[in-house]
Order: C-alpha cells, then structure tokens, then sequence
C-alpha cells in the first residue's frame, strides 16, 4: 500500500506534543502516525466536542484558542478551562482508548488550526508499530493518573467545604 505525502509540519507539531514525546526520535514511526492525522481549520464558535456525545477522536491545537466547558445539574454551561495552540494543547485523547461518551465540551473561541486523530486510526498505528503504541498508551496512562489524583484532591476539598458549612450551621 502506497504512503500518503506528510506535511512535514504536522510530524513537527507531533515532536512538541508531549503524548508523543517517546516516539519523537523514532523517525518512521513519527511519520506513520502522522499519516493518520486529519488537518482541520475550524471557525469560532465551533463546537470540537460536545458533552455526552461518544467520542472516537482527539485533537492537537496548532493555533487558536478553545474553551473547556461542563454542565451543570440545570444543564447550564459553566468554563473549566482555556487552552492555546501554543501550549502545545491537546484534548480528547481518552476516546483512543474506548468508546465513552465525552465528559466536557469543547469549542473554539478563535479560528484554530487542528491536526485530529481517528481511534481507528491509532489502531492501524498500533498494529503496524506495537512498540510506538505501547509507549503513548504509558503516556495516556500517566496523564489519566494525574487527573485522577487531581479530581481525588478536589473531592476531598469539597467534602471538606460542606463538612465545614454544616458544622458552622449547627453551631450558629
């Protein structure tokens, strides 16, 4: 089967990314991934991903700005967080690993420029470079666990919170 021509931009975007900061010397293997990759440009106010929708895609911000966003229990929005192109930002990356619905929406706030990648297409990826594709999914790994540990911490923070508000209100 005959390669695609790549961008060799996108192979350099892909050395920046730390997610693929372990196959960055790997040439080839860069290369392949990058083969996989979707360029996109988007317009502001486009919505990338949508809360509750399932996911089969991440995405690297080349340039732009998006904004993170939950909802609340009255289905109001309310911003988690910003992220810039030239942070080196990437979002999405739990849907390489299963078929869940998104936890967080995410649109545009300026024109941005993307590079998207397909879980079929990290797939292919994996079956072709085994060794490349253990080595993100060690980073995956790492990345989950500390967003696991954060989300720990925060739970701890607000059960203390309420804790505190109802011993200030029996006292009172």
């Amino acid at each position: 089967m005959a390669r695609k021509k790549v961008n060799e931009s996108v192979v350099e975007t892909l050395r920046t990314i730390p997610l693929f900061q372990s196959i960055c010397e790997r040439e080839e293997m860069l290369q392949a991934l990058a083969e996989k990759m979707e360029e996109k440009v988007v317009k502001p106010g486009t919505y990338l991903i949508k809360e509750g929708q399932m996911g089969e895609s991440m995405y690297i911000l080349r340039e732009g700005e998006v904004e993170v966003s939950k909802s609340t229990i009255e289905n109001t929005p309310y911003t988690v967080a910003a992220m810039r192109g030239q942070d080196n930002a990437f979002f999405g990356e739990l849907a390489l690993l299963d078929k869940d619905r998104r936890s967080a929406s995410i649109h545009a706030i300026t024109r941005c420029e993307l590079l998207k990648l397909g879980r079929k297409g990290f797939e292919e990826f994996g079956d072709q470079y085994p060794d490349g594709a253990l080595q993100i999914m060690r980073e995956l790994a790492k990345i989950v666990c500390r967003r696991f540990r954060a989300t720990n911490r925060d739970v701890v923070r607000l059960f203390s919170a309420l804790v505190n508000e109802i011993s200030q209100r029996e006292i009172d």
